[in-house]
């Protein structure tokens, strides 16, 4: 390797190493999910051991309940109580960062090149941004999900013995997230893959089993896996991030990108391996079945992909070469300045304009709302939207309890989630959640139909409302002097 191409080298990986960094730094608008993550790890430690029954609810739950992302609560809550949520950003870029360089490190061990594994990497990058919301238990499900391919990938190398790390690892990813259930289907798919080629795959068997029984050393047993089995085949037309993907031109654009690369690499590929075929079809079954998979394939593509694509793109550089093979000079100094540029441009970006510390927009949480009920001493059952149950029970539990949070299935029962969803979106017989269950205060969204219901709700007088809610209380009590938030800060420490 010329100099020039040893300074071109180190100039890619620092363009690319900052672009990535920018990726997983960008969203800084503390996730929903986070807040009821957080209350549970508080519970969990003040308590010594995972709750059995929710404290946060006053209509009926599932007892016991399954809390499968426990640990990651108590992560998260230990990380904001001594760090600050400047902690759970760089947890967040750091487990992107690990994952993306796992999935990688597969790709190499196939025989990627480090221009086509670049290629794929910025399109999966895209991809798999919206995973990423800052930050959720499923970013632990992208790293292990990418480390399990490598391991396998180094165990179908040669080296087996990094297959023994499978079962251990399992056990850790099972008690921080129920996804663990995707890194016992990628072993089965190599399995299968072992199978289909005639191979005798005993030892992925054992560890297989091995990683299934280790699922089992969690605070809940066998009823973990009981959990688990409903959830996953529990329809949620309500919820957006499972619904499937729309086959249109303006969303999830590089998830499908990554699609059309993937089926051009392997029309055009003169050889294929077998196993990344059938795990990347897998997961793109998944993506497109529930965007919240859509992770799934793009660290498989990344993976996989590459290697297909090295042909390719070799034919590209030749050509590239021949038409720049009268000024090499001129065209490496140009390319020199393009990656500067983009390296310093990401930076910049991450020090000037991305912030390290996690965000509560008083335009997306009902900030207002809160600050109200604390500052006037309100307690009792709040009634409330889906999305900002686990915001308000992290801040305002014990005084105040939630008709329902986005722990969903976790926690509440079918008929309660529909009785609090026809509530919310105004449908059906939707005054059940307030004469069936011990409702004592309404916060409701003001860009929702319950809004204007409510104004007309005859025994509820609104005693608060901001640009995006409004507060109710049952008329016999609204009449008193109200103290309002001067200043409602949305600001987390």
């Amino acid at each position: 390797m010329t100099f020039s191409q040893k300074v071109l080298t180190a100039l890619g990986a620092s363009a690319v190493a900052a672009i990535a960094v920018l990726a997983f730094a960008e969203p800084d608008i503390a996730d929903p999910d986070l807040w009821g993550s957080m209350a549970m790890g508080r519970e969990t430690l003040l308590r010594g051991w995972p709750p059995a029954q929710d404290p946060f609810a006053y209509v009926p739950t599932l007892k016991p309940f399954v809390y499968h992302e426990w640990l990651s609560g108590v992560v998260f809550y230990l990380l904001l109580e001594y760090f600050g949520s400047a902690a759970l950003k760089v947890l967040m870029i750091a487990l992107g960062l690990l994952t993306v360089g796992c999935a990688a490190r597969a790709g190499r061990r196939l025989g990627a090149s480090y221009l086509s594994l670049l290629v794929v990497l910025m399109i999966a990058l895209l991809s798999m941004q919206p995973g990423y919301s800052p930050i959720r238990a499923q970013a632990f499900t992208w790293l292990f999900f990418a480390l399990f391919i490598l391991l396998l990938e180094e165990g179908e190398h040669g080296r087996g013995r990094l297959l023994l790390l499978i079962p251990p690892l399992t056990v850790v990813w099972a008690n921080l997230h129920g996804g663990f259930v995707a890194g016992i289907g990628l072993v089965v798919l190599y399995i299968v893959s072992r199978l289909l080629r005639g191979d005798r795959p005993w030892r992925l068997l054992g560890i297989c089993l091995a990683s299934v029984l280790g699922t089992l050393i969690n605070p809940y047993g066998l009823r973990y896996w009981r959990y688990l089995h409903e959830a996953l085949l529990l329809p949620r037309p309500r919820i957006t991030e499972w619904a499937s993907l729309r086959f249109d031109l303006g969303t999830d654009w590089a998830f499908k990108a990554l699609l059309l690369l993937a089926a051009l690499a392997l029309v055009i590929a003169p050889r294929r391996y077998w196993t990344g075929v059938i795990v990347m079809g897998v997961t793109a079954f998944l993506g497109i079945r529930h965007v919240r998979h859509i992770p799934f394939f793009s660290i498989a593509a990344l993976a996989y992909l590459p290697v297909y694509l090295g042909p390719l793109l070799d034919r590209v550089v030749a050509s590239f070469r021949a038409r720049v093979a009268r000024r090499p000079l001129t065209a490496t100094v140009l390319v020199g300045l393009l990656l500067s540029w983009l390296t310093v441009a990401a930076v910049l970006h991450l020090t000037k304009i991305t912030g390290w510390k996690l965000r509560v927009p008083t335009s997306f949480y009902p900030v207002g709302a809160v600050v109200f009920l604390r500052l006037n001493g309100l307690e009792g059952n709040l009634a409330l939207p889906y999305g900002w149950g686990e915001y308000v029970l992290w801040e305002l539990y014990p005084a105040v309890k939630v008709s329902f949070d986005g722990r969903y299935e976790t926690v509440y029962p079918p008929d309660v989630a529909d009785d609090n969803f026809n509530f919310m979106y105004g449908t059906g017989d939707w005054r059940r959640l307030l004469q069936r269950y011990p409702t004592e205060m309404v916060l409701v969204a003001k860009d929702y139909v319950m809004a204007h219901l409510m104004e007309r709700e005859p025994g509820w007088t609104k005693v608060y409302e901001d640009r995006i809610s409004a507060l109710y209380l049952p008329t016999d009590k609204s009449a008193r002097f109200w103290r309002l938030p001067a200043r409602a800060d949305g600001k987390i420490p």
